[in-house]
């Protein structure tokens, strides 16, 4: 019966919290768990449709085709995020699209923000993974995924074929990257460009640089 099922609930409660800490939470009967917290984006528009804004610690990924202001929306909430007292870094991968001038007319403080520009796709993999572990950024910008390169695209022959490798790469970060933003509360915002795949007569031609990963 329900007394039943409470009771069971806050037994296997009192057991997890033993060995793992206050994460675990008996659901029913109760109202423990944390609230979400949210920012704003900037836009009404955009936090419609996310809900009530960006959520604290979870994984945002914006896309869309070339010069559409994703890089902009991207520098509007990192300057929300530094009005309201909170760290963020910024990394660039390869398309050096970072415009001080632009960053400090939209309102962002670019001397008080934390700036890597990554070569390979595995220095900013590991990049971000330090980041993260160390707990203190609240929001990590990474602009952007289609200028990720992996080393061995950079030392083989143009001609070689070196399918899925950003997409493997970035498949096994991210299981990293979520245990990290969790524990931490940190917001990460990539971006990635649509886009059109050749050859496509019939279907959606659109694509993502990392595929479906």
């Amino acid at each position: 019966d329900e007394i039943t099922s409470k009771k069971k609930l806050e037994a296997l409660e009192s057991i997890l919290k033993k060995k793992h800490g206050d994460r675990y939470y008996a659901i029913k009967g109760t109202n423990k768990l944390p609230p979400i917290e949210w920012s704003s984006s900037g836009y009404y528009a955009v936090d419609y449709v996310m809900g009530k804004g960006v959520p604290k610690g979870r994984f945002i990924q914006v896309t869309g085709w070339e010069s559409v202001g994703k890089t902009w929306l991207a520098l509007e909430l990192a300057a929300r995020y530094q009005k309201d007292n909170k760290l963020v870094y910024w990394i660039e991968a390869g398309e050096a699209s970072f415009d001080r001038e632009l960053a400090s007319y939209i309102g962002l403080d670019v001397d008080n923000i934390g700036f890597l520009k990554a070569d390979t796709a595995e220095e900013a993999a590991e990049s971000i993974r330090d980041i993260l572990k160390a707990g203190i950024v609240d929001l990590l910008i990474v602009d952007s995924i289609a200028g990720f390169i992996p080393e061995k695209e950079i030392e083989d022959e143009l001609a070689a074929q070196n399918m899925c490798l950003l997409s493997r790469l970035l498949s096994k970060a991210l299981k990293q990257y979520k245990t990290l933003m969790d524990k931490h509360g940190t917001t990460m915002v990539v971006i990635n460009q649509i886009r059109a795949k050749p050859g496509v007569t019939y279907g959606n031609p659109e694509t993502l640089c990392t595929g479906n990963a």
